[in-house]
């Protein structure tokens, strides 16, 4: 099974926060991100992997081949999703969820403000409810030497 000790839950995927701290504090050489849409779309993912420094290894898989996935190859890695029904997703299909930290969910129509640069939905809101009833630590960081807010403590 693959090891990972912190799923990000972060619309911007790989960017520098994570290239730069993230993995560094973690120690990890790869990336996994697991996302429907891009996984979807040759030219981000191309786009995205040209981000990536070489000794970084990444992989881009869809949210449910990627469950297969984390169940199947090994190693240590950084997980990240776009957002939070992915994360759901991954509870439902038995994917411990040691350690989740939450970035940034855009503001769109029909969602709601709960934090600075964190919008959810009202699926949202109830998936993230019931993550938490099941003792999901769930935590809002932008970067590792950033303070850390507990999700129980603003839903």
């Amino acid at each position: 099974m693959l090891k990972y000790d912190l799923i990000r839950v972060d619309d911007r995927l790989v960017h520098g926060q994570i290239l730069l701290k993230w993995m560094k504090v973690l120690e990890v050489k790869r990336v996994v991100v697991l996302s429907d849409d891009l996984n979807m779309d040759p030219i981000m993912k191309a786009i995205l992997a040209k981000t990536v420094p070489p000794e970084i290894q990444l992989s881009i898989w869809g949210v449910e081949a990627g469950i297969e996935k984390i169940y199947a190859e090994n190693g240590k890695a950084l997980i990240l999703l776009q957002d939070i029904h992915s994360l759901f997703i991954l509870f439902e299909n038995g994917i411990q969820l040691k350690q989740v930290s939450i970035s940034r969910l855009p503001c769109e129509a029909g969602k709601e403000k709960i934090y600075e640069h964190m919008f959810v939905s009202k699926e949202e809101r109830r998936e993230l409810g019931v993550l938490l009833n099941h003792g999901v630590e769930i935590k809002i960081q932008m970067v590792p030497d950033s303070e850390a807010i507990k999700l129980s403590n603003i839903l």
